[in-house]
C-alpha cells in the first residue's frame, strides 16, 4: 500500500512540474489515467531493465577506471583506486537489492508478450548496429594505422546508441548520457591532437 502511495505521489509531482511530452507519455505508460492505478507488470520490467542497464554501465565503467588507476600506479592513484572499488561495490549491492525487489513484483498478463517482443527486437537492432559500428571502426582504424582513435570513436558510438534507447525505453536521462558519451571524446579529439 505504501508503494502505491509513493508512486501516486511521484505521478502527481511529475504531472504538475514536468511539461515535457515525452516524460508525460512515460508516466501515462506506468499509470492508468482513468483509475490512477499503476501497471505493476510494466513497472517490474522497467525497474529490471533500468537496474540491469545501470549494473552493466557500472561494471564496464568501473573496470575501465580500475584498469586506468592500476596503470597509473602512483600512491594517490592507489588511494583513489581503494575508494573507487568501495563505491563501485556499494553501488552494485544497491543495484542487486533493487533487482531482487523488482523480481518480487507481479509478472503481468500474457497479452503483453507482443509489446515485450517489440521492445526486445528494437533493443537487439540498436545493439547490433552498435556492434557493427565497432567492427567498422576497428577495421578502418587498423587499416589506416590510427589505433589511437579507436577508443574515442567507440565512445562516440556508445553515446549515439543511447539516443534510440532513450526513445525505446522512455528514459529521458539516456539523452543526457548519450550526449556526454559523445561530447567527451569529441572534445578530446579537438583539444588533444
Amino acid at each position: 500500500m505504501r508503494l502505491k502511495k509513493l508512486f501516486m505521489f511521484c505521478q502527481s509531482i511529475c504531472e504538475k512540474t514536468l511539461t515535457n511530452r515525452f516524460v508525460k507519455t512515460n508516466i501515462q505508460v506506468l499509470f492508468n489515467k482513468d483509475t490512477g492505478v499503476m501497471n505493476p507488470s510494466i513497472l517490474r520490467r522497467r525497474i529490471i531493465g533500468l537496474a540491469g542497464g545501470a549494473l552493466w554501465l557500472i561494471a564496464i565503467s568501473g573496470a575501465f577506471v580500475i584498469w586506468s588507476l592500476l596503470a597509473i600506479g602512483t600512491p594517490w592513484a592507489k588511494l583513489v583506486l581503494a575508494v573507487t572499488v568501495a563505491v563501485i561495490a556499494a553501488i552494485v549491492v544497491i543495484n542487486v537489492v533493487v533487482l531482487r525487489m523488482a523480481m518480487r513484483l507481479p509478472k503481468g498478463i500474457n497479452g503483453q508478450k507482443s509489446e515485450k517482443k517489440k521492445l526486445s527486437r528494437r533493443f537487439v537492432w540498436v545493439v547490433g548496429a552498435e556492434l557493427a559500428a565497432f567492427a567498422v571502426i576497428n577495421i578502418v582504424a587498423a587499416a589506416s594505422r590510427q589505433f589511437e582513435l579507436i577508443p574515442l570513436l567507440i565512445l562516440i558510438v556508445v553515446g549515439i546508441h543511447f539516443f534510440p534507447l532513450a526513445r525505446i525505453f522512455h528514459v529521458p536521462r539516456y539523452y543526457v548520457t548519450g550526449l556526454l558519451f559523445c561530447a567527451v571524446p569529441i572534445i578530446t579529439l579537438i583539444w588533444i591532437p
